[in-house]
């Protein structure tokens, strides 16, 4: 009797009434309905915090949702560019006129509308065949592409008496662009100067033509 008073008064504390015929229960059965008490609230709980849970795993699921799809991509493919020299840069002889006093600049470069295809000034005397260099392009048809010209240094004979190099010009006549079949011809001049009384000599030097995509 001592142990049944105890437990109703702590059942009557949770807020649960116990009673069986006379206010008389069984201890098992007190007990039994205790743990079924204990066991939902225990569920309970156990739902709330799983509720919790997948609202906060349905949030970070949303954020990671967020995407940018069908962005574009374009990759243009062309030939690779090559160079080929046709005909070398070259004078033929020139005399000097000697009774110059002062340096003098000759302009040797590619222009259609001079009868020869170049323009050779100021005027000096030349033999043999002037001519100046031609260079083949090739590469994607249709493509722009971009020519440049520089010098290795200047021009120097055997016994390094030099004619200064002002610039290696290149002719514009064919545009700079590829034709249909992928090629461009382009020509090659330059600009020296010298002094009144340059040693006679064969002169020579180098430059370096490069051709890219612009």
């Amino acid at each position: 009797m001592g142990s049944q008073a105890v437990f109703k008064q702590r059942i009557n504390k949770g807020g649960k009434r116990v009673a069986k015929e006379g206010g008389k229960m069984d201890i098992n059965e007190a007990t039994n309905e205790r743990r079924a008490l204990i066991k939902a609230r225990s569920l309970n709980s156990f739902y709330g915090m799983c509720g919790i849970l997948i609202l906060n795993l349905g949030s970070v699921a949303s954020a990671r949702a967020e995407e940018a799809t069908d962005n574009p991509v374009a990759i243009k493919l062309v030939k690779p560019l090559a160079i080929e020299e046709i005909s070398l840069l070259s004078f033929g002889w020139l005399v000097i006129d000697t009774s110059l006093t002062t340096h003098t600049t000759v302009d040797f470069s590619g222009d259609s509308r001079y009868p020869d295809g170049y323009l050779l000034a100021p005027s000096v005397s030349s033999f043999g065949s002037p001519q100046l260099g031609v260079f083949k392009i090739t590469g994607s048809p249709d493509e722009a592409v971009t020519v440049t010209m520089t010098k290795g240094g200047d021009l120097n004979d055997e016994d390094r008496n030099t004619l200064t190099v002002i610039g290696i010009v290149p002719s514009r006549d064919n545009g700079s662009t590829l034709d249909s079949d992928g090629e461009l011809f382009v020509k090659s001049g330059i600009i020296f100067s010298h002094s009144p009384l340059q040693p006679p000599g064969i002169y020579r030097g180098t430059y370096t033509v490069t051709v890219v995509y612009p």
